[in-house]
């Protein structure tokens, strides 16, 4: 199955419920989602996502990650 970029709404799906997050954090997620994150583009034909089928990561699943970045506000 070839890779198809997610769409704003599987985006705003993933980042899932913001509430809790800083002021700063949740306009950044959720205002012009598009200017917030690159699209990914589409991988060339001996790429990664091209090869191999992706189920993708939720905000949820990154913030339970033993190690991670810390989003913060400027």
């Amino acid at each position: 199955m070839p890779f198809v970029p997610p769409s704003e709404k599987q985006i705003a799906e993933a980042l899932g419920d913001v509430i809790n997050l800083s002021e700063d954090i949740q306009k950044a997620l959720t205002i012009q989602i598009s200017e917030s994150f690159q699209s990914i583009p589409k991988p060339g034909y001996w790429g990664w996502l091209n090869q191999r089928q992706e189920c993708g990561q939720t905000f949820d699943s990154f913030e339970q990650m033993s190690t991670k970045a810390m989003p913060h506000s400027t």
